[in-house]
């Protein structure tokens, strides 16, 4: 997992996850977007590329699919077996950890020491 930034031009710069995915400049790559995602995968007959600088360039209609904006963060994951990356807005990364943690507390009250039992009680 990495974080970085897109460009003004759309390119994502990330060595290190290329690298650990073995994407050297050239490599062929498909594009979609899965809820709110952009998944980027290796394919032989790819219509997108790893351009000489190393860099990926994210599609206009994939961003805006999917909320991407030059100036926030992104944070980047990969299944190096599958040969996949997937692109997530910050945003949305903070959204499902929300969603997430408030299940899991709402659903757990005994593990997280809250108890609304505990809480006083206004006059």
């Amino acid at each position: 997992m990495s974080t970085t930034r897109m460009d003004r031009s759309g390119r994502i710069h990330e060595r290190l996850l290329l690298r650990e995915l073995g994407w050297e400049p050239g490599r062929r790559l498909e594009m979609d977007t899965l809820n709110g995602m952009v998944l980027i995968a290796a394919e032989p007959h790819g219509r997108h590329l790893v351009d000489p600088r190393g860099a990926i360039g994210l599609p206009a209609p994939l961003r805006r699919m999917s909320g991407i904006e030059f100036g926030p963060p992104l944070i980047l994951t990969a299944a190096v077996p599958e040969q996949v990356m997937v692109v997530h807005p910050s945003a949305t990364v903070a959204r499902l950890l929300a969603t997430h943690y408030t299940e899991l507390i709402s659903t757990n009250p005994a593990h997280t020491g809250y108890s609304p039992a505990a809480e006083p009680q206004s006059p």
